[in-house]
């Protein structure tokens, strides 16, 4: 085999992997709540809204976005089905960003209840859950992505 064609088939075999690995983390995807604890009345977000503050972008609010860590299934698909791109090109605007000096990433929390025990001890912050997690008094949800909407 030559070096051409064992590069082909490694590039094949690592998107199979890759593909299979991204359909069972979708095919078990329970949807997402965006929620937040300000004290303010902000009614629902829009999606943009939502990808704005999470983003970097304007939105009129000062919210500061908490996320999850890489390896959490509801970043996968808030980054996908919200954001509408994946983590490697989220990590290359953020890295763009950082060396510009022009924005930080938001702060990352390895697991939803990290996230849930920040939000109860912070105000004016802002992130996503899985909708499997309850969300706690005096949190507001401003945005829900619902599974049976996004199944493949």
């Amino acid at each position: 085999m030559t070096s051409k064609a064992l590069f082909q088939t490694t590039i094949l075999a690592a998107s199979l992997v890759c593909a299979m690995a991204f359909t069972k983390s979708v095919s078990a995807f329970e949807g997402l709540r965006v929620i937040t604890n300000s004290e303010h009345a902000i009614g629902q977000l829009s999606k943009q809204e939502v990808v704005n503050l999470f983003m970097g972008g304007g939105s009129g609010y000062d919210l500061k976005p908490v996320e999850l860590s890489h390896a959490s299934h509801s970043r996968a698909a808030f980054n996908t089905m919200i954001v509408g791109l994946t983590e490697a090109r989220i990590q290359s605007y953020w890295a763009q960003m950082r060396f510009s000096g022009r924005m930080k990433p938001p702060k990352m929390m390895q697991s939803e209840a990290d996230v849930l025990a920040y939000l109860q001890r912070n105000e004016d912050v802002i992130a996503y859950i899985s909708a499997s997690y309850p969300v706690p008094e005096g949190m507001q949800v401003v945005y829900e992505l619902k599974a049976s909407a996004n199944r493949l």
